[in-house]
């Protein structure tokens, strides 16, 4: 019986077909893009820092008391302490708030909106230059379209926070509770 299913399965176009697409798929330019993508962020110091293992020894160094650091700190103290009368009343930070303010209101909104225009602008670009091919011209369309498909949902950060996929991001980036040991 398993010698008749070998047989049938090898001879199947289902099969075949099945098994000439997970090539095609495996050799696509967007299957080769996200391996190098993945090679990439593997090898990034930021991805093996976050993925190391804690050291159990941990030592706690205030910076400020080192002689290299030190004075470099209380510089930077001495200037914001300087600055921060005018940064209070500055127009950059008026902005800065109200930018931080919009993201708080409607983050995927904004994003679907700036994902979407630096896509578009993008593949304007790409076609002004002549090198826009037809594989690239769906993509880009496709990332406009999911881009702007994302620029309707207005929930705000805190209700971004409560789905089961935020609850899993925060989850995965929440530092550990700190346990001081007597």
């Amino acid at each position: 019986m398993t010698e008749r299913l070998r047989v049938a399965s090898e001879q199947s176009r289902l099969v075949r077909v099945a098994t000439r697409t997970g090539r095609a798929l495996d050799d696509s330019l967007v299957a080769r893009a996200g391996r190098g993508i993945e090679k990439t962020v593997r090898k990034s110091s930021l991805y093996r820092w976050l993925t190391a293992e804690p050291d159990p020894e941990v030592i706690v160094i205030d910076l400020r008391e080192t002689w290299t650091v030190g004075p470099a700190i209380a510089a930077l103290d001495w200037l914001t302490e300087r600055l921060a009368p005018a940064v209070a009343s500055s127009g950059l930070r008026t902005g800065i708030e109200a930018a931080h303010k919009a993201v708080v209101r409607a983050p995927l909104r904004l994003g679907g909106i700036a994902v979407a225009t630096a896509f578009a602008a993008s593949l304007l670009a790409t076609a002004l230059a002549g090198t826009l091919t037809a594989a690239g011209f769906v993509g880009y369309g496709l990332v406009v379209s999911l881009a702007l498909a994302t620029s309707r949902v207005d929930l705000t950060w805190r209700e971004l926070g409560e789905t089961k996929i935020g609850k899993a991001v925060v989850a995965a980036f929440e530092p550990p509770a700190y346990n001081e040991r007597d």
